[in-house]
């Protein structure tokens, strides 16, 4: 076995930290050094020889930390063990004095492998034993399973789903089990484990956090599971949610063996309640805080709406009052066609004689939020949507027929946007089924456009630019008290 000396790994050390490429943001003096033997299975042996292969390494901290490192390792020897090599600028540093259990991923010849260490047993670096040699098997062709991001309401059900991504052949049975709050040192080591024995199961079941609910395949969709949960049985709070799959028994298998998902962390819609009260007031309109990086505060109805659910008024882009009509004819800042603006335009080909100005955002006097509820209140620029959309949590709510969906930020606070329909030429279209909502900024490469966030009942919720024209809902932002989170 060809060990690294340490003079190599400490020379390693202060190359990266001269050239920025250290993973783990901690001085040196409190890390020691990684270094990883990867063994392959017989299945992925039996393909034939490698010489090397990039492959990413995930430390799991017990304290609940992780920090991921991109390597390549290399069958140095020739004997079938690949190492990272330090020489590579590989060098994987960890915390000593605080237990870590390792993982690694990667695809070899058209196989994705993984492999662990011991999920029984935390690892441990110290001042006196500052590196260490980890020796890992890494397995294909075993399933995985994933808790998916997107939820829905039913009625009274909260409805929360499961992925398949690979080896769905071999799963006979679905499950999730869930926990208020987050989880303990002992219930970390069992869900540290690839496979979980019924020892483990049974384990889980003497915890009195957990509840455990059947899971069924969807839609005749092999590759999605999910669950009904009576919202009246759960508090709007933080939970641990895990997906479980049950492995076929093979001939010859003596112990019954489960997969399952890694841990996350979702708010459940809990007591009947579909989204968050106002944590703040402006000129007597409410926002919500949604723990957004920027602290972007929401509000928490559409202008023109007395409730979060109820539909509102229907503006132009650009325009601070409804009307009848809705189309090109009627619109303010053009004279008759899209080819005519005459404010917010930088392409002469869509200007009235040519005209063009450099104003991509809305002015405060074009602004439906700020002309109808005041200083304080503007529409959301489209990189303020593109934040809610990144660091949200989407459920799909479905009330009466009318589709309604709920954004939960990173702090468990929910907005919710109605699918209020837009309005054309004098027509109401498609209320309950599609809702768009206008952004303050125009489309950088077609002027007759503004961006919008959209509900769709086919597409979920997006961002997509309409014409600015129609008429569409207004979600304002409150610009008070805005500070940007670290």
């Amino acid at each position: 076995m060809k060990r690294v000396p340490l003079i190599v790994t400490i020379l390693c050390a202060i190359v990266i930290a001269f050239i920025g490429c250290q993973k783990d943001p901690i001085e040196f003096g409190n890390v020691g050094v990684l270094n990883i033997g990867l063994q392959r299975d017989c299945k992925t042996m039996n393909k034939g020889a490698i010489e090397s292969f990039d492959a990413r390494v995930t430390i799991f901290y017990s304290t609940e930390d992780t920090v991921a490192y991109n390597c390549r390792f290399a069958d140095m020897d020739g004997d079938g063990r690949y190492i990272n090599d330090p020489m590579e600028l590989d060098c994987i540093y960890v915390r000593r004095e605080v237990g870590f259990w390792v993982g690694v991923w990667a695809v070899i010849q058209g196989d994705t492998v993984t492999g662990m260490s011991d999920p029984t047993e935390l690892l441990y670096l110290s001042d006196e034993n500052p590196v260490m040699d980890v020796t890992i098997v890494l397995e294909a062709g075993y399933p995985r399973i994933v808790m998916s991001t997107s939820t829905e309401i039913a009625g009274e059900d909260f409805i929360i789903y499961g992925e398949v991504l690979e080896g769905g052949e071999q799963l006979e049975e679905y499950a999730f089990a869930i926990r208020r709050g987050q989880l303990g040192d002992d219930e970390k080591r069992i869900w540290a484990k690839r496979y979980l024995t019924d020892s483990d199961m049974e384990e889980l079941f003497s915890y009195s956090d957990y509840e455990f609910y059947d899971a069924e395949i969807f839609d005749n969709d092999a590759k999605r599971f999910g669950c009904a949960l009576e919202m009246m049985d759960f508090d709007s709070v933080e939970y641990s949610v895990v997906a479980i799959a049950l492995l076929r028994m093979n001939e010859g298998d003596s112990i019954q063996r489960a997969i399952h998902s890694p841990v996350v962390s979702m708010t459940i819609s809990g007591g009947g309640s579909f989204y968050s009260q106002p944590t703040g007031y402006m000129n007597g309109y409410g926002y919500v805080d949604l723990g957004l990086p920027s602290g972007t505060l929401w509000a928490y109805s559409n202008v023109g709406a007395n409730s979060p659910t109820e539909y509102g008024n229907y503006y132009a882009w650009g325009e601070t009052s409804t009307k009848e009509t809705y189309d090109w004819t009627t619109y303010q800042y053009c004279n008759g066609s899209e080819t005519t603006l005459t404010k917010y335009c930088f392409d002469e080909s869509y200007g009235l004689d040519g005209y063009t100005d450099s104003i991509t955002t809305l002015e405060n006097d074009d602004d439906a939020a700020s002309v109808n509820w005041g200083v304080g209140w503007r529409m959301p620029t489209d990189t303020e949507m593109e934040e809610l959309y990144d660091n949200c949590t989407k459920t799909r709510i479905e009330q009466d027929g009318k589709l309604v969906y709920k954004l939960t930020g990173p702090n468990g606070n929910s907005v919710v946007f109605p699918a209020a329909g837009y309005r054309e030429e004098g027509n109401l279209e498609l209320p309950g089924t599609l809702g768009l909502y206008w952004s303050s900024s125009v489309l950088q490469s077609e002027p007759d456009y503004a961006t919008t966030i959209y509900v769709d009942y086919d597409d979920d919720f997006g961002m997509d630019p309409k014409q600015r024209c129609k008429g569409l809902s207004v979600r304002p932002v409150c610009v008070q008290s805005k500070k940007k989170r670290k």
